[in-house]
């Protein structure tokens, strides 16, 4: 994956069918129950499951995760 600005890799992600509806429910502080997520890809219902590590920065979704005990920023790549 190349350099993308916010805006791009914002984009790229909306338009991604895994992250995009996790995504907009995010953005919306609405969790998806699990007939929301019945129909999902397995990629999708595992972001579900890591909901309270998700955090949005300049509209680009990132997993907060432990390392060394400092939380860092994964960012949540779109597939394509």
């Amino acid at each position: 994956m190349g350099t993308y600005s916010p805006q791009e890799m914002a984009s790229l992600q909306n338009s991604d069918p895994c992250i995009g509806p996790v995504k907009s429910l995010f953005k919306e502080q609405r969790r998806p129950s699990r007939d929301d997520t019945a129909y999902w890809s397995p990629e999708a219902r595992h972001y579900v499951l890591m909901w309270e590590q998700l955090h949005l920065d300049y509209d680009v979704l990132y997993l907060k995760c432990p390392f060394n005990g400092v939380s860092v920023k994964r960012l949540v790549g779109p597939l394509s």
